[in-house]
This record gives C-alpha cells, sequence and structure tokens, in this order.
C-alpha cells in the first residue's frame, strides 16, 4: 500500500470517473517542479539563459507551502495557487496547474509571473466547439483581473504581474501537419502612425503558449520531454531511465510513483477498453459493433487513433475511411 500514500494516488482514488482519474493522474505528474522547469525554461523567454536547476529550486515558488500542503503532501508539489477561480454569477472553472514563480531579473516593479499550465486532451475546434486560443485568453483575462483585489480610482495598476497561460495538447485530434509544434501569442506593440517609443514591460502583460505533441523522434527538447512523459507507450522504468539521462529529472521517490501510477493506469484501461471492446464485437458479432468500440475508446481518451488502427491490422487513415464506410463518422 505504500504507492497509495502518495497525493496522487490519493487523487486518482477520490476521483469519479475513469476520464477524471486518468485527468488527475496527468496533472499529478505535471505538478513536478522539474517537469515545470524544463516547460518554463522551453517557452517563457524570461528563464531562457536560467538553468533547469535553478529554476526548479530557486525560482517555482510554493507559495504559502506552509499553510495549504496536503497532510500527506509533498515538497515536490507545487502548492497554493493550483485552486478555483470563481467568479460572480459565473461558472468555477478549475485551472489544471497554477503557479506563481520568480523572475530571474527582477525589477521593482516586476517581480513574479502568474503561469497556468493546461493538459488537454481534445484540441480541434470542431471537437471542443470553440477555439482553444480562446479559451486561454478568458483564463489570462481572469488571473490578470484577479491580481487586484479591488478597482476603484486609487488602484495602483503598477500591481499586475505577467501572466503565461501554456496548453499542452497531446489528443490524437490534433492535424498533422500541426504535430510536434509550439505557438505563441503575445500583446506587441504596432505604431499606426509615427513611430513612438513606450516600454515593453507596460503592455507585455499576457501570453499563451501552446505546445502539441505528436509521435515520434523529435530534436526540440520540451517536446521530446513531454512526449516521454505523455505520449510514449515505453514502460515506466524505462521512461524514467529517459527523462533523467537525456532530461536532467531527479528519480524523487514521489516523482518516480506519479510516473508509475500514470503508466500503469493507462495500460489497465488500455487493456480494460481493449477486453471491453472485443466482448461487445462478439456480442453482437457484427463490423460495426467492432469499430464503434473502438471510436468511442479513442474519444474518451482511452486509446489512441493509431493504437485502435493498430489493433484493426488498419493505418489510421484506412481507419477513419472505414468509420466513415460503416456510418460511424461523417466525411
Amino acid at each position: 500500500m505504500s504507492l497509495q500514500n502518495t497525493y496522487t494516488a490519493n487523487t486518482i482514488l477520490s476521483a469519479g470517473s475513469d476520464a477524471q482519474k486518468t485527468d488527475h493522474v496527468c496533472k499529478a505528474v505535471l505538478k513536478s517542479r522539474w517537469v515545470l522547469a524544463n516547460i518554463l525554461k522551453g517557452v517563457i523567454p524570461e528563464y531562457a539563459d536560467t538553468p533547469v536547476h535553478e529554476i526548479a529550486e530557486t525560482y517555482i515558488e510554493p507559495d504559502q507551502i506552509e499553510l495549504y500542503l496536503p497532510v500527506n503532501g509533498f515538497p515536490e508539489q507545487i502548492q497554493g495557487l493550483d485552486k478555483e477561480d470563481t467568479a460572480y454569477l459565473q461558472t468555477t472553472v478549475y485551472y489544471d496547474v497554477r503557479l506563481r514563480a520568480l523572475l530571474p531579473n527582477r525589477t521593482k516593479t516586476q517581480v513574479y509571473l502568474y503561469i497556468d499550465v493546461e493538459a488537454q486532451n481534445a484540441a480541434r475546434e470542431s471537437r471542443l466547439g470553440y477555439p482553444l486560443e480562446k479559451r486561454a485568453i478568458y483564463y489570462m483575462s481572469r488571473m490578470i483581473s484577479n491580481q487586484l483585489q479591488t478597482v476603484s480610482r486609487d488602484t495602483n495598476y503598477n500591481v499586475i504581474q505577467k501572466v503565461y497561460s501554456i496548453w499542452i495538447c497531446m489528443g490524437d485530434d490534433i492535424p498533422k501537419n500541426m504535430q510536434q509544434s509550439i505557438t505563441g501569442f503575445t500583446i506587441a506593440k504596432k505604431d499606426i502612425y509615427r513611430k513612438i517609443d513606450i516600454p515593453k514591460k507596460n503592455y507585455d502583460l499576457m501570453s499563451a503558449v501552446f505546445i502539441r505533441l505528436g509521435h515520434g523522434e523529435t530534436e526540440e527538447h520540451l517536446l521530446g520531454m513531454l512526449q516521454t512523459i505523455f505520449t510514449d507507450n515505453a514502460p515506466p522504468e524505462e521512461r524514467l531511465k529517459k527523462l533523467e539521462t537525456e532530461y536532467g529529472i531527479p528519480r524523487t521517490k514521489e516523482f518516480n510513483e506519479e510516473v508509475s501510477k500514470m503508466c500503469t493506469y493507462s495500460q489497465f484501461m488500455l487493456d480494460r477498453g481493449e477486453k471491453e471492446g472485443l466482448e461487445k464485437g462478439l456480442k453482437t458479432g457484427l463490423e460495426t459493433g467492432k469499430y464503434k468500440t473502438y471510436y468511442d475508446l479513442i474519444s474518451d481518451g482511452t486509446l489512441t487513433l493509431k493504437q485502435a488502427a493498430e489493433k484493426c491490422s488498419l493505418s489510421p487513415d484506412e481507419f477513419q475511411k472505414k468509420l466513415i464506410e460503416l456510418k460511424i463518422t461523417e466525411a
């Protein structure tokens, strides 16, 4: 029962549905200071020249950690700002991982960065019903407004610190030409009539970053690390060794357990989903039943498109054509 004494295991056990459990396991791994340090160095310019170990040990701040640590919490967990944002008469919005990090080159007014890191399984607008970029803008706007307790004539807007919203897209609905890519959006000055010098720090206060994972080798350091964690099919021990030797992530007890739990639970879901799918297919005796089951497993994140296609001895393109042929999906 030692593995179940971790924060990760407890959140998994307390979650209701399978989808919730998968989500909790993913976030537990993502909350490692060393994983976050690699993300910050990879996509936030303010940390580009700072060593990963320094970001993890010095600049990622466990805000109010003494007050908000769980009873069985660990130092490797970022605490304090990983909470919910409730707006008056609005639906509660949950951030996956939200933290406050010190800036390496701090000034009198710019001391911190507020950072939101989201693990996103669905990325395509047709599946979500809205562009993910707009959701990121909303999240950043809330992080800005939350820094001001009240707004009045005497409000000091100098207290506003820059915010980042980082989205790790790992689902199979990412178009092939967009996989293994990183895109950033920020506020930039445009001189419409006459060039005027305005300090960048006055307006460069919101940046969104979209990291789109894929499959296969990549030379991009951050993509390689995240794919090793989230989309690699290798056993836990192999993944952990690679994360340590190639990406410098210490094999702490907490991180080992979280990655192992994620891999074990993912494999359990895969095996159970395959078993249920085969049983359903045998029971109905229909080809449509078989493909519909695999389609449902893809939709809820249990299988990837590639994995489902391999189960049917087809390529991903052939599998999609088969779904259309059986009228399970539309062209």
